[in-house]
């Protein structure tokens, strides 16, 4: 989405710096994300560590898949060789999916 309107807010230092201070605590939310977030539904969800951990794992997975893709909507054979890495990032996600279900059981 293009956000080409803006909306300008007069604000103390003090009071900026406390809004950048909530949203650097909101793990993954820019200032303005995090204003934006508050604006339009009253309230911000914050990331758990736990997404942030497993977002890190993922995002190595997210890689070798997007070049996968590439080769396949390129036309390239998926060679037998990369059936290896195919196996190695299901099982990944498999234990991504068991520390998700293993911490929330410990929450509870």
């Amino acid at each position: 989405m293009n956000r080409s309107t803006r909306l300008f807010l007069r604000l103390t230092p003090q009071e900026k710096q406390d809004l950048a201070n909530r949203a650097k605590a909101c793990t993954g939310y820019t200032l303005a994300q995090f204003v934006r977030e508050i604006l339009t539904t009253g309230k911000v969800q914050p990331v758990l560590p736990i997404n942030l951990d497993q977002w890190s794992r993922l995002g190595g997975m997210m890689s070798n898949l997007n070049q996968l893709a590439k080769h396949a909507n390129e036309g390239t054979k998926v060679s037998t060789e990369l059936l290896p890495l195919l196996e190695q990032i299901a099982a990944e996600v498999t234990s991504i999916r068991h520390d998700i279900k293993t911490r929330q059981e410990a929450r509870s």
